[in-house]
């Protein structure tokens, strides 16, 4: 699997056609840990039928950087579903 390279992407449509290439719709839990270990995303523990990651993004304006905050949507630890978008942080 080939590393994404997060801050090329330029929409939250970007990010998401690239995540469901790399992991279809009824994905295992487990395939969706080891992609985020393999890209270097950071996510937490499944809560509530959701995984929840975030990925570096490019920022738009100095001094305030962005990142892509991911949601995997689970149903029978199955992914069902993926909503991206972006999220901006300040000094």
């Amino acid at each position: 699997m080939a590393e994404i390279r997060w801050k090329r992407l330029k929409t939250a449509a970007d990010v998401r056609t690239r995540l469901l290439e790399a992991l279809p719709l009824g994905s295992d839990s487990s395939a969706i840990r080891s992609f985020a270990a393999a890209q270097h995303v950071e996510c937490s523990e499944a809560d509530g039928g959701v995984i929840r990651c975030s990925a570096p993004a490019r920022g738009r304006w100095p001094l305030i950087s962005a990142k892509w905050l991911i949601e995997f949507h689970l149903e029978s630890d199955r992914l069902a579903g993926i909503t991206v978008r972006e999220g901006l942080t300040g000094p």
